[in-house]
């Protein structure tokens, strides 16, 4: 099954579709970025993954550290694609790398310390898989993605990826994707999978507490509802 969801990356890292004849432009990792899934996660008595909406940047928060982690990153998805690079290579780098991303390593807290995620259990998924920016009216490039651009990558890949992950939680993380789930009816399509709304690792603010508590009223439900092996959480 994980050599299914490696065939898919690669076939991903050479699309170029969202940006062939827009006004987008992509990120500091120019390709499809992997998520990660945990080893064990095909194994799991309840298989459990987290959807979300596109890459934000990696390494840490100085400019000059998030170019180096974007060119080392890049160079592994490359590598990856060109049969160079293992899969084991690319979860390991998103391993060390997942303490970076959210200011304050909100990431981490939202997803491990407040959720509590078995790290060998679970996948993530982002249903766009390119990061890719758009000029604001400032003549800023800013992290750009909307319902069409999900929907366009959601066609041509994720869709078979969530298929194959086949989930029987799936975490929409993020109202964007609470309303790409509504408006493409992933209820029906994943009849057998459990949804749960949780907010954005990024939020702020008062929409930050509201995850929070959220993420903690899933974990609740999880650990009520299934019996998941005790695990070592990140830390």
């Amino acid at each position: 099954m994980i050599e299914e969801m490696k065939k898919k990356y690669e076939q991903a890292i050479s699309c170029d579709s969202c940006f062939t004849g827009t006004k987008l432009s992509r990120g500091k990792v120019s390709r499809a970025q992997p998520r990660w899934i945990g080893e064990n996660y095909f194994q799991a008595e309840k298989k459990i993954c987290v959807l979300m909406i596109n890459p934000g940047d990696v390494g840490p928060k100085a400019k000059y550290s998030q170019i180096k982690s974007s060119k080392e990153f890049e160079s592994l998805i490359e590598g990856f694609k060109d049969d160079l690079v293992s899969w084991e290579d690319l979860m390991i780098f998103i391993l060390m790398d997942m303490h970076n991303w959210g200011q304050g390593g909100k990431y981490m807290k939202l997803y491990f310390d407040h959720l509590k995620l078995p790290l060998k259990e679970i996948a993530f998924l982002n249903i766009m898989l390119c990061s890719a920016k758009k000029l604001d009216p400032r003549g800023q490039y800013k992290n750009f993605y909307n319902q069409q651009t999900m929907r366009n990558c959601f066609n041509l890949h994720t869709h078979s990826m969530l298929e194959q992950l086949n989930p029987d939680v799936c975490i929409l993380s993020g109202t964007a994707v609470w309303e790409f789930a509504r408006r493409n009816d992933l209820r029906s399509i994943f009849p057998n999978c459990e949804f749960k709304e949780l907010g954005h690792y990024a939020a702020r603010g008062n929409d930050w507490n509201k995850a929070v508590e959220k993420a903690k009223d899933i974990s609740l439900e999880l650990q009520t509802s299934f019996k998941i092996q005790n695990e070592i959480y990140i830390t």
